[in-house]
């Protein structure tokens, strides 16, 4: 998305405060509509002296009733609204794909045909890797250096950042403009740590993810013995980027990851990339400058090019082609694609249906199609309004709470006052619905369509380069059961699928969706101003305003 990732709200932390005791009935919108308080009783655990432990008290029998399913690695009250969410989605995907009046081209056909390519089992299983192939076939034929790093950006310009990440977004010191960015990346693992950390949960998954990488390859047909060597050769180059990338904290520091260089001093840390000819490949021309969050990764990347055989890379490429199609081939891909990724890393015993994993690649890869259909059903007006009551009560109070702060200066006031005032609040879905026209979907296969949403959303990104930044974009998707602050554009953003029980219902009394709804509000607000959001101005320039040290 950016270099600096939209703050969407935590789950890991937010579960334990929005559990069981949010629960209530979703009640029809209606001027008749009897307004109800929104609490199930039977959530609660009255054995327990609330007085003795209070969360036992309001969630206990909520937890008691609700056992992590198979398919999951956890539970909470984000999982309740996407399985309402998967149950209205998958009504409204099975109508498109069944719509055969839906005009050629528009939204509706488009996603209706995604859903039935992804549905189709029987034609996944005929068609095994062969919607690969092609890629395949070009990796055989590379010889030199050069070729590498041409294939590299072919797959850079569908989402799939080998070697490092490529993107367009506003810059971090000039709002008003989008640059290009150039980060940290190549590595197929959650995070930095998975590689480096000696405990032993670390090192248990990384001698099983050297195993998947070798089962994936003998899937597309190469020898056995040759993958379980080729496995091992990832693993190591994938662990030469991580130790030269951020850890997490560190790239919590905008200042530390903003690196404006010119292309000239792009070919000085890293000659073998060549860089104008790089961005070129991908769209980016007349580039005079761009922003790196890690310098020191592309003097390492540089050495690794010019260190590493043309046949390892060769092999690193397969491997990436292969992990980012896994899910959308046979079924032989995508049970090990799951073993691996849920099973091994996650915990998760079992695979989510067919119909929710379909669901999702559309939602990822075209979500505003797929929200504006949606949002025809399962969001009203009138409930665009009351939240935008309770987001406005929520500014008032945190208006109220900045001015009565001893320990804040009164300039420092000032300014942070005048930022929480122009905080854009984004509520449901864009005024403004991008435009697929461009994009092609049939019912021929699953993986292409997968391709040819993310080549359509790359170019789309990346030809805003020179361009106004449009401060109407959203940075998710309608349908998404989350919410986020992004400091550059200095907005919160609540999309239509968080608003529904157990966070929000404007049918239930105020207390419950200001617990629940409202918690999330001023969650994303503090934002704004925490350790990061404090060092970006009002328009979204990265200037410190609010000292906390």
């Amino acid at each position: 998305m950016s270099t600096f990732i939209p703050k969407a709200l935590v789950v890991a932390t937010s579960a334990v405060l929005l559990t069981g005791f949010l629960s209530f009935k979703n009640q029809p919108t209606t001027e008749k509509a009897i307004k109800n308080t929104g609490i199930l009783l039977s959530d609660l655990d009255t054995t327990i002296n609330p007085a003795v432990d209070f969360f036992a008290f309001v969630n206990g029998n909520w937890i008691k009733n609700n056992p992590v399913p198979p398919s999951e690695s956890r539970w909470a009250s984000f999982n309740e609204v996407r399985e309402s969410n998967f149950a209205i989605l998958k009504e409204v995907l099975i109508s498109a794909a069944a719509d055969t009046r839906a005009a050629q081209g528009s939204n509706r056909r488009k996603i209706g045909d995604f859903y039935a390519s992804g549905m189709d089992s029987l034609k996944l299983e005929q068609q095994g890797y062969n919607p690969i192939m092609q890629d395949l076939k070009a990796i055989s034929n590379l010889k030199e250096s050069s070729q590498v790093l041409d294939f590299v950006a072919h797959l850079q310009s569908r989402f799939n950042f080998a070697m490092f990440n490529v993107f367009a977004e506003q810059d971090l010191k000039n709002s008003s403009r989008v640059i290009a960015y150039v980060n940290q990346g190549g590595t197929s693992l959650p995070d930095r740590d998975y590689y480096i950390k000696d405990d032993s949960r670390s090192s248990e998954i990384r001698a099983e993810f050297v195993k998947h990488i070798a089962k994936m390859l003998v899937l597309i047909g190469e020898d056995p013995t040759l993958a379980a060597q080729q496995a091992d050769k990832i693993l190591e180059m994938e662990t030469r980027f991580a130790k030269v990338s951020m850890s997490r904290v560190e790239m919590r520091n905008p200042e530390k990851t903003y690196n404006l260089k010119s292309i000239e001093e792009m070919d000085k840390l890293a000659p073998a990339i060549k860089w104008k000819n790089h961005l070129a490949k991908l769209g980016i021309v007349n580039q005079m400058e761009l922003v790196t969050n890690n310098p020191a990764f592309f003097t390492e990347l540089n050495v690794m090019i010019g260190q590493y055989s043309i046949d390892n890379w060769k092999s690193y490429l397969k491997w990436r082609v292969v992990r980012e199609a896994a899910p959308m081939l046979s079924s032989s891909f995508s049970r090990e694609d799951f073993r691996f990724r849920q099973g091994v890393l996650t915990g998760t015993k079992q695979m989510k249906e067919r119909w929710k994993l379909v669901q999702e690649t559309i939602d990822n890869k075209m979500g505003e199609a797929l929200g504006e259909v949606y949002c025809e059903k399962a969001f009203t007006p009138a409930t665009k309004k009351r939240m935008m009551e309770l987001v406005d009560n929520l500014g008032l109070a945190f208006k109220d709470r900045i001015q009565k702060l001893a320990w804040m200066s009164d300039a420092t006031k000032e300014q942070a006052q005048l930022k929480l005032s122009t905080i854009m609040k984004k509520i449901g879905y864009p005024d403004k619905w991008r435009d697929y026209t461009a994009l092609q979907i049939s019912r021929d296969s699953y993986y292409t369509n997968a391709v040819r949403a993310s080549e359509f959303e790359f170019n789309r990104m990346i030809t805003k380069i020179g361009k106004p930044v449009d401060r109407t974009e959203w940075g998710i998707s309608p349908p998404t059961v989350n919410a986020y602050y992004n400091p550059s554009m200095n907005e919160i953003v609540f999309p239509a699928g968080i608003l529904q029980p157990p966070f929000f219902n404007p049918n239930a009394d105020d207390a419950v969706n200001y617990g629940g709804i409202g918690a999330v509000i001023g969650h994303e607000m503090t934002h704004g101003f925490d350790d990061e959001g404090r060092q970006f101005d009002s328009e979204g320039n990265l200037k410190k305003l609010v000292d906390c040290s």
